[in-house]
């Protein structure tokens, strides 16, 4: 799947694709929306679009790059989450010591902070140097349900990307197509999801 499989957020795609044809990105964005509207999924589909070895706008799917971040063995793109129930300072000093790293294999280091919103206080203000003079090469892509949890501060310094809830004839079509699922069989999963 590349960047141009994301269903329903359309209005962020282009804008990364842009930001990513133009070389203007931000150096932190924050994903933010419903619970299974494809934050987290977006994230690594964009990381791989920024260090795909065809060097296009969006990702090939198929070359060494792409695989490794399928797999989840790239050594340039990095998930923190939480740990308990919580993302720790230590998960973010780890980050901010390889973040200052040139990209290993990529072109560019990716770190994916999942439920940012779990950030403890500490680890969100040992964040903070970091959004404010990101490294040139790398940027940090964060999700989050509920953004007002994620202090003042962080959100401040990130570009906020809004995901909206996917519509049933939107989730019909994909499970018809993507899936091939008797049409009243889509129709009701798309009701109930």
């Amino acid at each position: 799947m590349s960047l141009s499989d994301v269903v329903g957020q359309d209005h962020i795609t282009r804008l990364l694709a842009a930001s990513r044809e133009s070389s203007r990105l931000a150096g932190a964005y924050l994903l933010t929306g419903e619970e299974a509207t494809g934050k987290r999924y977006l994230a690594y589909q964009f990381a791989k679009a920024l260090n795909c070895a065809e060097e296009s706008v969006d990702s090939c799917d198929r070359c060494i790059p792409c695989r490794k971040i399928d797999h989840g063995n790239h050594p340039d793109v990095i998930e923190i989450s939480a740990e308990d129930s919580s993302i720790k300072i230590d998960s973010i000093r780890r980050l901010r010591d390889e973040i200052n790293l040139k990209p290993f294999e990529g072109r560019h280091k990716v770190f994916i902070i999942a439920d940012a919103e779990r950030l403890t206080l500490s680890a969100a203000n040992c964040l903070l140097k970091t959004l404010e003079e990101p490294p040139e090469k790398s940027l940090l892509l964060l999700t989050a349900i509920n953004p007002i949890a994620i202090i003042p501060t962080v959100r401040s310094r990130c570009q906020t990307l809004s995901f909206r809830p996917l519509d049933v004839e939107t989730v019909e079509r994909v499970l018809l197509e993507r899936w091939s699922l008797p049409p009243d069989e889509a129709r009701s999963r798309a009701i109930i999801s």
